[in-house]
């Protein structure tokens, strides 16, 4: 399997809530040990951020999902969707069926399309 690459974008419904939650996540995210970068990039319009994720594999990146879900499941009370989900890579069933319960659209790499 290949590394798994996400981007997502969310708009900030409180901005000082949301950078809160943020740094919380980002604390959490340390604990993932296949979890190879994580960043949140705000975008300075609309008080919108980008979040752009690399996991090692699809078992690294359920492990994530895993480990942050606490943190996850609270996303709706700082943020709102600001586009839908990508995830890139060549991606396990299990993996991508989470990724589907999020709206996740999943691009595999061009020498497995």
């Amino acid at each position: 399997m290949s590394k798994v690459w996400c981007k997502g974008r969310v708009r900030a419904k409180d901005v000082a809530k949301f950078e809160q939650w943020a740094r919380d996540l980002h604390a959490k995210v340390r604990t993932d040990p296949g979890t190879l970068a994580f960043g949140l990039y705000p975008l300075g319009v609309n008080d919108e951020y980008v979040f752009m994720e690399c996991y090692k594999d699809s078992a690294s990146a359920l492990g994530h999902l895993a480990n942050t879900m606490p943190l996850l499941v609270l996303m709706g009370d700082v943020a709102e969707s600001a586009g839908q989900l990508e995830v890139y890579g060549d991606i396990s069933d299990e993996l991508k069926k989470a990724y589907d319960s999020f709206g996740g659209a999943i691009y595999r790499p061009f020498d497995e399309v």
